[in-house]
């Protein structure tokens, strides 16, 4: 910024030229920032509905349970653990067997897609069946779907 102004210093000799140029630059970077701000904000209260209807699919799923049982696994664990204050873990990047063994480590009892991980596509579009994850729910507004992880 410094050396901004004092390159429009030396180049501009008016002042008042000088000073436009800064005030529109900077309200530039400043419209930008909004819009990004903006952006993410609308994205995350969009996120933030979807995981509250979520939360209501997995207390209809899960009467009578105590809800420090659930755990999701997720491409998303921070958002979901905000938004319903169920445990939530990271999906990892790995083979369908290796998320398993993941799963069962952490006593994971629920998967939450879509995520970009290759060995999880299949499951997402339906063309792949695997007997350890049971589809149980589409999440309604968004593209989210709920599967059951049978760890036994």
């Amino acid at each position: 910024m410094i050396i901004s102004i004092e390159a429009i210093e030396r180049h501009i000799p008016s002042r008042t030229v000088a000073l436009l140029v800064v005030i529109l630059t900077g309200s530039f970077f400043f419209a930008q920032s909004v819009l990004s701000a903006r952006s993410m904000i609308l994205w995350n209260t969009h996120l933030g509905q979807q995981l509250s209807t979520l939360k209501k699919v997995l207390e209809n799923e899960n009467k009578g349970k105590y809800s420090q049982d659930i755990v999701i696994m997720t491409r998303h664990p921070w958002e979901v653990y905000y938004s319903t204050r169920y445990k939530a873990i990271q999906i990892p990047n790995e083979d369908l067997d290796t998320i398993f063994k993941v799963a069962q480590k952490y006593r994971a009892n629920y998967l939450l897609l879509p995520a970009p991980r290759k060995a999880l596509e299949g499951l997402y579009r339906g063309t792949q069946s695997d007997e350890r994850f049971e589809i149980i729910a589409a999440i309604p507004d968004s593209d989210m779907q709920l599967f059951r992880i049978k760890l036994y």
